[in-house]
C-alpha cells in the first residue's frame, strides 16, 4: 500500500483527505485504466503530506474522520440529479453513475455544512457547482455558439488551451497569476452559479473553467486535470493550498 494511504479503519494522519471515486477504480477487479488515474490524485495530495481515504457509493461513511474533500473526476450527472440550462440529450450523457452521484452530493453537501476544505476537479467541479445549486451546460460544443473543443485526447497531461483568472480571485492568489494553460477533457460546464459562487477562471469562448465558494475556507472547483500535470508548478500549487487548508481544518478541531 502506498506511503500516506489509508484504508478505512487504520489510525489516523495529519491531514487526512477523503478522495470520491467510482467503485470500479478502486478494489478487486478494478478498471486499471480507472484505477490509475484515481492513484494520480492521492499521489497528489499526498507528496504535500496528505494522507488518503477512498471514498465510493459502498465505502464512504461520516465526514468526521476527514480534513479536505477532493471530487474526482469521471462521468456526467444523472440528469434527475441536477438542473440543467436546457433539457439535455441523454444519448450525449456518458458514463453516468446514480449512486456515484447520489454519494457525492450528499457528502459535498456535507462537507459544506463543517466548512471543510473541498477540491472539485473536472467531473467534480461540476458536483460542487451542483451542490452549491447551481445549473450545467449538458453539452459545451451543442450549447455554446462558435465554442472551442474542450474534450481533447482523453488523458493527456499535456496543457491544451489558455484560461483567465478572475483579479482578487482564490485561484489567482494560488497560482500567483491571471493567465495560464490547462489541460481539457470535458464536454459539459457550470452555467449558473449558486449563491455565494464566484466564476474564477474561464476560457476564450466563455465558458467557466473554475468555480469558488467566496466565504469559505477553501472551496475550489477546476475544470481541468492538475492531478495530471501534477509536476507542473501550478499543479503543485493547488495541491499546496488544498492541503494545507486540509491541515488548518484538521488543527481547528483541536
Amino acid at each position: 500500500m502506498p506511503r500516506g494511504f489509508l484504508a478505512m479503519g487504520e489510525g489516523a494522519v495529519d491531514p487526512t483527505i477523503g478522495i470520491s471515486v467510482s467503485s470500479r477504480a478502486i478494489g478487486l477487479g478494478a478498471d486499471r485504466r480507472m484505477a490509475a488515474r484515481a492513484a494520480q490524485s492521492r499521489d497528489a495530495i499526498g507528496r504535500h503530506g496528505a494522507a488518503s481515504m477512498w471514498l465510493t457509493p459502498q465505502t464512504a461513511r461520516a465526514l468526521d474522520r476527514l480534513d479536505g474533500l477532493l471530487l474526482a473526476g469521471g462521468g456526467d450527472i444523472d440528469s434527475s440529479l441536477c438542473r440543467y440550462d436546457a433539457q439535455p440529450d441523454t444519448a450525449k450523457l456518458q458514463h453516468v453513475d446514480r449512486a456515484r452521484d447520489e454519494c457525492e452530493l450528499e457528502l459535498c453537501r456535507s462537507a459544506l455544512a463543517e466548512d471543510m476544505p473541498i477540491l472539485g476537479i473536472c467531473r467534480g467541479a461540476q458536483v460542487l457547482g451542483v451542490a452549491l445549486g447551481g445549473s450545467l451546460l449538458w453539452d459545451i460544443e451543442s450549447q455554446v455558439k462558435g465554442s472551442r473543443r474542450h474534450r481533447e485526447a482523453e488523458g493527456r497531461p499535456e496543457p491544451e488551451h489558455w484560461i483567465e483568472i478572475a483579479e482578487g480571485s482564490r485561484l489567482s492568489a494560488v497560482l500567483g497569476r491571471r493567465r495560464t494553460r490547462v489541460n481539457s477533457a470535458h464536454h459539459q460546464a457550470n452555467s449558473r452559479l449558486g449563491q455565494g459562487v464566484t466564476r474564477a477562471a474561464w476560457c476564450e469562448d466563455g465558458v467557466a473553467e473554475a468555480i469558488e465558494l467566496t466565504e469559505a475556507a477553501f472551496v475550489l472547483g477546476v475544470q481541468w486535470h492538475p492531478e495530471r500535470m501534477a509536476e507542473s508548478a501550478e499543479a503543485r500549487s493547488i495541491f499546496a493550498a488544498f492541503v494545507a487548508a486540509a491541515r488548518d481544518c484538521r488543527l481547528g478541531k483541536g
